[in-house]
């Protein structure tokens, strides 16, 4: 997911661009909509009805998400800078 959140950032043409920031409006349109219908179940984990249940940080999900933002992040930017680059040199030489 990194990988493709760093190519949608550095498209090399025009062309790219354009069919990118399309795919990139749909693909925040329906994880938008998911995660609007998926609200009241976070709150339900967050905030549990009596002590007994089990809270998102004792049941180490917080910890595996920060994890999975982490490398989110770190992929995207290695994408960024390496396609970034690429495109620097190619309009250096070229």
């Amino acid at each position: 997911m990194g990988w493709a959140a760093g190519i949608c950032v550095t498209p090399y043409t025009i062309w790219e661009q354009t069919r990118l920031n399309g795919i990139g409006k749909l693909i925040a349109g329906l994880a938008t909509g998911y995660l609007v219908a998926k609200l009241d179940r976070v709150f339900d984990i967050l905030l549990p009805k009596t002590l007994d249940n089990a809270t998102l940080v004792s049941t180490g999900v917080l910890s595996h998400f920060a994890v999975w933002l982490t490398m989110f992040i770190a992929v995207a930017v290695v994408t960024y800078v390496t396609r970034s680059y690429d495109l620097y040199e190619n309009k250096k030489t070229g």
